[in-house]
């Protein structure tokens, strides 16, 4: 509620005073602090944040396939033998 102050105080935003006579915004008897009118008014809105980019993305398992085929395929070598046998 816009009130003229009856007394000197100080404003629970910016913590300057104000002078008995001056425009005010007086929430109310115990209901907080009184404060300047030019401090009770809103900030404004934020700007909204701009639109995520949207990442796509393609998957192939050809790779995976020809590696199971390429295991698949595989004969052991005589290297590989003998280093099996030692563990």
């Amino acid at each position: 509620m816009l009130i003229t102050a009856k007394f000197p105080g100080v404003c629970g935003t910016c913590r300057l005073g104000f002078k008995a006579g001056e425009q005010i915004q007086w929430p109310g008897k115990g209901k907080g602090p009184s404060q300047h009118v030019a401090c009770c008014v809103p900030a404004p809105a934020p700007a909204p944040a701009p639109a995520a980019a949207v990442l796509s993305a393609s998957v192939t398992l050809d790779p995976v396939s020809d590696a199971a085929e390429a295991a698949a395929s595989f004969e052991r070598s005589d290297e590989a033998a003998e280093w099996s046998d030692l563990f």
